[in-house]
């Protein structure tokens, strides 16, 4: 039997405050979307002047100054929220100065052997590259994909926002700013995470045991998963156990530790890669019923 009761309600974004965005992850996005449009802009640029290239093309260096000081800033940013060096995306910042340092020590080179020209266009491959694969969500080939659809986006709108500034007379230094702005504050506001993440919300009623679970952020791989346990009156109810599973994976399931006897909590949930899940709860009520809930979780 499902029906609703008057129980209290959860401050949902304390409930998942290790999975809400923290001020660093928000700012660690800019910083990774600012040297990315950076690196589009000098990608075409590069292309652009791949005759003329040198150190002196103008607008180049403010391409590297704004890459390689948005990537430091990001990788300082991720490690300070708590991603370790080897992670996807501090690993991809890492990669990305290696390749700016590179750029910057082929300029050095002797142009004339053909190899050494070659090397701009290698190291541009490249960095594309990090682009891709420092998007802060990558959960799927499907993710790849879209994310380099946009990479290639991005770098045609740059080439015809650089031609239009031309020929407009604005200065190379100038135009290589403002392409970087124009492709990097839209960028910033669609990727920046939500303070409070996806998440699904129900509220179970099972013989007078009324059960508030939250699960975020709702992608494959690892969830967070809350439970809290209530009486019919609104009182907190202590829960014995409690364990959770997804239907049809055996190997997810798993017990919940106990945050407060009526709150119990796990951050190892596992979604297989999916759009849609069944998620079977059970809680042990101390000195009562053994409670079975069933959740239909759905991706955002």
């Amino acid at each position: 039997m499902r029906r609703t009761l008057a129980a209290a309600e959860l401050d949902v974004a304390e409930v998942l405050r290790e999975t809400a965005a923290s001020d660093a992850a928000v700012a660690g996005v800019v910083a990774g979307t600012m040297a990315a449009a950076a690196l589009v802009v000098g990608i075409v640029l590069v292309v652009r002047e791949r005759d003329h290239l040198s150190a002196d093309t103008p607008g180049l260096g403010v391409v590297v100054v704004l890459a390689g000081s948005a990537t430091v800033v990001e990788l300082a940013l991720l490690v300070f929220d708590g991603a370790a060096v080897t992670d996807r995306r501090p690993m991809v910042a890492v990669a990305r100065l290696l390749l700016i340092v590179g750029a910057i020590s082929v300029q050095r080179l002797p142009v004339d052997d053909p190899l050494v020209a070659r090397l701009p266009f290698g190291l541009g491959a490249g960095a594309l590259a990090t682009v891709v694969l420092g998007a802060p969500a990558l959960g799927s080939a499907a993710d790849v994909g879209l994310a380099l659809a946009v990479t290639l986006a991005a770098v045609g709108g740059a080439a015809v926002l650089l031609g239009l500034l031309a020929r407009g007379g604005a200065r190379p230094v100038a135009a290589v700013a403002v392409a970087v702005l124009v492709l990097a504050v839209p960028a910033s506001l669609a990727l920046v995470p939500d303070r409070v993440p996806s998440h699904h919300e129900e509220r179970i009623v099972v013989d007078d045991v009324v059960l508030d679970v939250t699960v975020a952020p709702l992608r494959p791989g690892g969830n967070e998963v809350h439970l809290y346990a209530w009486d019919d009156a609104g009182a907190p109810l202590a829960v014995a156990s409690s364990s959770v599973e997804v239907r049809g994976h055996a190997a997810t399931r798993h017990e919940l530790f106990v945050v407060d006897p009526n709150h119990h909590l796990s951050y190892a949930l596992e979604l297989p890669h999916a759009d849609a899940w069944q998620l079977l709860l059970t809680a042990r009520v101390e000195d009562g019923p053994v409670v079975d809930a069933t959740l239909d979780l759905k991706a955002p």
